[in-house]
This record gives C-alpha cells, structure tokens and sequence, in this order.
C-alpha cells in the first residue's frame, strides 16, 4: 500500500481513500489468517504427502499465519485512528497502534537491544532464517534484501519507548504521551513503514512455500512411481 502525504492533517478525499485501501488489506489478509491456521494444523500432525516436509511446512504456514495477522491488525488499528472523530479516540487509537507495530515486530524479528534471557523462543525471522541454506537462489536474493530492511529498522528505537509508556501504565509519561501533537499523515506514514516490511515478509513467505510445494509434489510423485 502507497502512502504519499507526511506532516499534515489528511483532507477529506485523502482520508476517504486511505481507508478505502486499508479496508482491502484488512479483507484481504483477514480471510487468509484461517487458511494458514488449518494448513499449519495439518502439518504439525503430520497430514502431509511426505512426512519428511511436516516440520519445515509448519514453520511457513506459522510464519505466514502471524505476519498476516500482524498486517491485518495494524490496518484495523490505522482505520480506527483514521475514522475517530473524538480528539481522545483518536489520541488512545496511536498509542495502541504504537502498542501493535511494537509487539509485532518484536515476535517477527526482534531488538537487538532488548534480547535477553526472558526472550520467549525464536523469532519468525530467526525460524525461517534456519532453512536459508535450502533457499534456491534467486530467494537468498530477496532474503537478504529483506534482511537488511528488518535489521536497519529494528536499531530504530524510539516507537518500542512509546510502547512502553503505553503498557507499563507510567501515568505522568502517559499523561505527556496523549498530550503530543497528532499529525496523522505522520502517524500513517511510520505505521506503513512498518506494514509495507511486512509486507515483503509475507510475499517472501509466499515464495517460499510456493517453492516447497514444488519439491514436495515432486517428491510425492517420486515415491508413488
């Protein structure tokens, strides 16, 4: 999705568009999140042609099911930010779409500042960065286009102190937080930075179990002769 406007409020034929476009995300990722759910289900109990391919499905179908929820949770949240006409709405709808991109991106790639002991399991990134090496080429391309993005964004600190503010309940920094000044072309435009990464990260995904499905059916025929 193309966002073209930073530092202003929108006008009125901008808003009616933006939305518009964010409700096709929304429907489009929305309807998809079951079918990676029920995929991934069937792989992780091994109903799968060849047996050998369960676990390295069940990575994808779980990277792809989450990061789509993550595209389709940002959007519903950018929509509500779009459409809250009370001046308070809209200032709780950033600090919980803030709250969103955070914890997202911190499942799907991480911080490198904030790794430590607590880190609950690998992320989706480290998960798919594991089968790297049976990448066919042209998708180690793309990988470690894909990696450099992820990286230079996650040394980007300052919505995670946001989140932060917003979570841990600091009243008085809450107080100050709710206060800022809302720029919505600016809140829209940080958030689609985020939104369009991820993006990338589910079109990478595609590709890959586009791929796997390839040598899985190969495979099946393979066996079957």
């Amino acid at each position: 999705m193309e966002v073209k406007f930073r530092d202003k409020d929108l006008t009125l034929q901008e808003r009616i568009k933006t939305i518009a476009e964010i409700d096709k995300l929304i429907q489009q990722y929305a309807e998809s999140i079951p079918v990676y759910h029920s995929a991934k289900i069937d792989a992780r109990t091994g109903n799968v042609p060849i047996k050998s391919l369960a676990k390295l499905l069940e990575t994808i179908y779980s990277a792809g099911e989450f990061t789509i929820m993550v595209i389709a949770d940002c959007a519903v949240a950018q929509k509500f930010f779009l459409e809250s006409t009370n001046d308070y709405d809209k200032r709780f709808a950033r600090g919980k779409l803030k709250v969103i991109l955070n914890e997202g991106f911190k499942k799907v790639y991480g911080f490198p500042f904030s790794k430590n002991k607590s880190k609950k399991g690998p992320t989706i990134w480290e998960q798919i960065s594991e089968l790297y090496p049976l990448f066919p080429d042209n998708l180690k391309v793309i990988y470690n286009e894909i990696q450099t993005s992820l990286k230079k964004y996650s040394e980007d600190a300052w919505w995670m102190n946001d989140r932060n503010i917003e979570t841990h309940i600091d009243i008085d920094r809450l107080y100050e937080s709710r206060q800022e000044e809302i720029i919505e072309g600016k809140v829209i435009m940080e958030s689609m930075e985020l939104v369009n990464i991820l993006l990338r990260v589910h079109d990478f995904i595609t590709k890959l179990h586009g791929s796997y499905c390839e040598t899985l059916a190969q495979e099946y025929f393979r066996h079957r002769v």
